[in-house]
């Protein structure tokens, strides 16, 4: 299962700090607006590869060095 499986674990902006501001300046229109987002996202995957990993099947390509 070592080469075979793997775990992934995704967590985007953990102290809740991320913010950004968009800014219009024109002669007929200013608006700033100060956003952030609502919560914090987490992602939690799991891959499994059946058969032949794919690093033994890239070690097994042969590439011609003709220049």
């Amino acid at each position: 299962m070592k080469d075979r499986a793997a775990f992934l674990l995704t967590v985007s902006d953990v102290f809740n700090t991320y913010r950004w501001t968009t800014e219009i300046n024109t002669t007929e229109l200013y608006e700033k607006v100060d956003s952030k987002r609502k919560s914090q996202i987490i992602f939690i995957g799991f891959t499994f590869n059946f058969g032949k990993s794919h690093r033994k099947i890239e070690e097994d390509l042969q590439f011609d060095e003709k220049m």
